[in-house]
């Protein structure tokens, strides 16, 4: 997807190099914002001229000039049809996804991370619900109800996955009924942490009938510092 290639582009940018990076504060999750560099080159505005990153005007006006060179030139992003990430974020917010069955596995899992990864937008733990919706009711059994499932990814086995800040989803296996993906997630901490995330297909009749809905998320396996 668009995030693992700009992802795969900044690797290839930045190389054996150390990125050295300049504090601009925190936003209202308290994460750091900052802008950093490779030999003088700011990597922001190397992912918006690529055409993989977006002049977000609302709060700078900075990369005007790159997205306007990307745009004319019709690199990354603008050589296809796309949402705006705050258009698309616009639409999460009018209401909780629900279950389908045209919905595939690893999309399920997005749909949860995405959540999880803003958790409080529109409003307080809107993410867990939206992680509820997709849990196999057999999950929704062992960790539930809704209250109980919300203590739990507050607690300390799974809190960092509330309002991380990446992720990245590997699929590692798949059946007819049941695919299991690796799920790797940077967390506010700064630290990198992976889970194995099982999506199972429902068979019983009812409205959840041939959706695919995740049954298990493992305790995280901590992979260190991104410092």
């Amino acid at each position: 997807d668009c995030g693992m290639t700009a992802k795969i582009l900044l690797v290839k940018k930045i190389g054996n190099n150390t990125p050295e990076c300049i504090s601009e504060g925190k936003d209202v999750y308290k994460r750091t914002l900052a802008e950093c560099f490779i030999n003088g080159e700011s990597l922001s505005s190397f992912l918006v001229r690529s055409g993989y990153a977006f002049a977000y005007r609302k709060y700078s006006k900075k990369f005007i000039q790159d997205e306007k060179f990307a745009k004319d030139n019709m690199l990354g992003l603008w050589s296809m049809e796309f949402k705006y990430p705050w258009e698309f974020r616009k639409t999460l917010k009018a209401k909780l996804i629900k279950p389908n069955n045209n919905i595939e596995p690893q999309q399920v899992v997005k749909i949860q991370l995405l959540g999880l990864m803003n958790n409080d937008n529109p409003n307080k733990d809107n993410g867990i619900k939206q992680t509820w919706e997709f849990a196999h009711p057999s999950n929704k059994k062992n960790t539930g109800p809704l209250s109980s499932f919300t203590n739990l990814l507050k607690g300390k086995n799974y809190k960092m996955l509330l309002n991380h800040l990446e992720s990245e989803i590997i699929e590692v296996f798949k059946t007819n009924d049941k695919y299991g993906f690796e799920v790797i997630i940077l967390g506010n901490d700064k630290n990198y942490y992976k889970f194995q995330w099982i999506v199972e297909k429902y068979f019983e009749e009812g409205p959840l009938k041939d959706c695919w809905l995740t049954i298990s998320v493992s305790n995280p396996v901590s992979l260190g510092s991104s410092i």
